[in-house]
């Protein structure tokens, strides 16, 4: 019994001494864990469609660990991309020089395998990894070559960063030819750091979350007898447009929400809000509402009115901002007035085949027109020749100064370098942010909206303002920023104008399914033009264009001078190439405008190949 008490005490007494230790040092003795730091990926692609990986990762290890493993899937199908490749010549090492060796390495119909082993205790150790991709990693499409892969799959259990991924390309070319997107963390920036290198960076990468990137080159980097297919550049421009306006779409929904949840929390006084709403609900009802146009139908054909296309489109979203489409409206508005001039160009360059005969779109600035009251020899006047200018709105003649003096130092500019102006210039984007604010101020001007309405407005945003101060209410601040456009109203002289220019929009959306063509299209066809490129509808126009032109009451353009290579008389041939033109450039423009060299990194993707994980133990 006395013995049984002295080991109770013992026990006992040794517990005690071991306890403060279970404290002090947990991880030591219960669990261990491991993380991923800097993590450094180099991609240099061939021109027969595989790749070079060099990939870099430190690896922080709390605790004793043994081996790491790594996978990557070599046969997948992600959003209609398909490819199947190889592993080669992996090689494994550790920067510090200490000991790897291979346990397992092996490759399946759809993945390759590999695990090392190594020593490390409480300690950082970076590993470098190389290995061939073999196959068709690297796309040949019908005018573009693509390299879209996920360089860290959604397989990785732990984060990582920061992480570096730089992509060299087979040959080297104009930053202009070169396109560069991420996907993944939102927080990445994709740049191209010359004509042959491209960069992807993130700060961090979440567990389980892929980095993928695409780049796009020109075709002839990849060897010549590869086969492509029909995939096009346009194609893939607007798939990332997708991406970028879903990723928008989101982060707005996600910032909605998470201004949501701290007012839901916040909100101490819901009565002062119901108030607040019932306020604003008799401002709206006195000074907010929309007052009662003609009865227009559902279809209106005549031209409300002659304002310009960026005008217009402010007007419709009371008072918003133009967008790329009243950029390449206002071009061809211009032109429809002669104050431009449209010209496919013929060139001959060398081809595999011989000599080929290419076309590059001109624009050239005309004098004034006639109806500016000009004599023929004014242009000798340089203070008359800007008065036959004097028409034209801010917007307009911004946009003409950009055109011949900033992209181009004389009276012509080719399509392309206005592209390239807005791919590469950092400074064309402010440009095309204070030409939207010359737009904005104008459309005030035009006396669109009732200034009362506008008044009450104003006045409602800022007291709501202060008094989501005085009351700590988020949600008063946040609704008085969206409540603020419905107080907002046309003005009781333009109100009749707005509903023809819906008429006149939902006319040109469905022009291409009347069976007739309407009797005023044969003289505002240009008209129609103008403003279906402005509302996205000018393909529906384009289509019946060519019957338009072959009638003889038709009116004849001559602001544009077409190719003339189309089969098929006048009208299919002028029709066919102004559709080319039109289409060529609101996509190149729009695309140049959103892309440029670079950028953030979208939420969408997911269709590269790659992808796979790893862990440690």
């Amino acid at each position: 019994m006395a013995t049984k008490r002295i080991n109770l005490i013992f026990i006992f007494t040794l517990f005690l001494i071991f306890l403060p230790a279970l404290f002090i040092f947990p991880p030591k003795i219960f669990a261990k864990d491991y993380a991923i730091g800097v993590v450094n990926i180099e991609i240099v692609l061939n021109s027969d469609q595989s790749f070079h990986v060099s990939e870099s990762r430190t690896y922080d290890f709390d605790g004793s660990y043994t081996w790491a493993d790594l996978w990557i899937p070599t046969t997948v199908t992600r959003e209609g991309n398909s490819y199947d490749v190889l592993i080669a010549n992996f090689q494994i090492q550790a920067l510090d020089g200490t000991q790897v060796s291979t346990l397992e390495q092996s490759q399946t119909a759809d993945k390759f395998y590999v695990k090392w082993s190594y020593q490390a205790a409480d300690e950082s150790k970076t590993f470098i990894w190389n290995y061939d991709v073999l196959g068709d990693g690297v796309k040949k499409h019908a005018d573009i070559a693509e390299f879209y892969w996920q360089v860290v799959g959604s397989d990785w259990v732990k984060s990582a960063g920061p992480v570096t991924v730089t992509v060299i390309l087979p040959d080297t070319f104009e930053k202009s030819q070169i396109y560069v997107f991420g996907h993944g963390p939102l927080e990445g920036q994709a740049q191209i750091i010359n004509g042959q290198t491209v960069e992807f960076a993130t700060p961090s990468l979440a567990a389980e979350q892929f980095l993928e990137v695409r780049v796009l080159f020109p075709t002839s980097a990849l060897d010549s007898n590869l086969k492509s297919d029909q995939t096009t550049l346009a194609q893939i421009l607007q798939e990332e447009e997708k991406f970028r306006r879903q990723t928008e779409a989101k982060l707005k929904r996600q910032k909605l929400l998470e201004q949501f949840l701290v007012i839901y929390f916040l909100i101490v006084a819901p009565a002062i809000f119901l108030g607040w709403l019932w306020w604003w609900y008799k401002k709206y009802q006195r000074h907010g509402k929309e007052y009662k146009g003609l009865a227009i139908p559902k279809y209106f054909a005549d031209l409300p009115s002659d304002t310009p296309p960026a005008i217009i489109q402010s007007f419709l979203s009371m008072g918003g901002s133009p967008t790329p489409s009243a950029f390449v409206a206002t071009i061809l508005n211009l032109a429809r007035k002669k104050f431009l001039r449209i010209e496919d160009q013929g060139m001959v360059s060398g081809g595999l085949f011989g000599l080929e005969k290419k076309y590059q779109t001109a624009i050239y600035k005309l004098p004034p027109p006639k109806s500016a009251g000009l004599k023929s020899n004014d242009y000798k006047n340089q203070e008359k020749w800007d008065l036959g200018f004097q028409d034209l709105t801010d917007h307009e003649k911004d946009l003409l100064n950009l055109l011949f003096g900033k992209i181009s130092h004389s009276e012509l500019v080719f399509f392309e370098q206005i592209k390239s102006h807005f791919k590469n210039s950092t400074a064309a984007y402010q440009w095309f942010q204070d030409w939207q604010k010359t737009v904005r101020d104008e459309t005030k001007r035009f006396a669109f909206f009732d200034e009362e309405s506008t008044k009450v407005a104003k006045k409602f945003t800022l007291l709501s303002a202060i008094f989501a101060v005085l009351t700590a209410n988020i949600l008063i601040l946040s609704l008085s920023l969206i409540l603020y456009k419905p107080l907002l109203r046309r003005s009781k002289a333009k109100a009749d104008e707005y509903e023809k220019w819906v008429g006149f929009k939902n006319f040109l959306t469905d022009f291409g399914k009347f069976k007739d063509i309407p009797p005023e299209a044969y003289k505002l066809w240009e008209f129609y033009l103008v403003y279906a490129v402005l509302f996205g509808n000018a393909k529906e126009i384009l289509k019946k264009l060519p019957l338009i032109l072959q009638d003889p009451q038709a009116v004849q353009a001559g602001w544009y001078v077409y190719a003339g290579t189309v089969s098929g008389g006048f009208g299919t041939s002028f029709a066919q190439s102004l559709a080319s033109f039109t289409t060529n450039f609101s996509t190149g423009v729009t695309t140049s405008m959103s892309t440029g060299a670079g950028g953030g990194f979208s939420g969408g993707g997911g269709g590269g190949g790659g992808g796979g994980g790893g862990g440690a133990g």
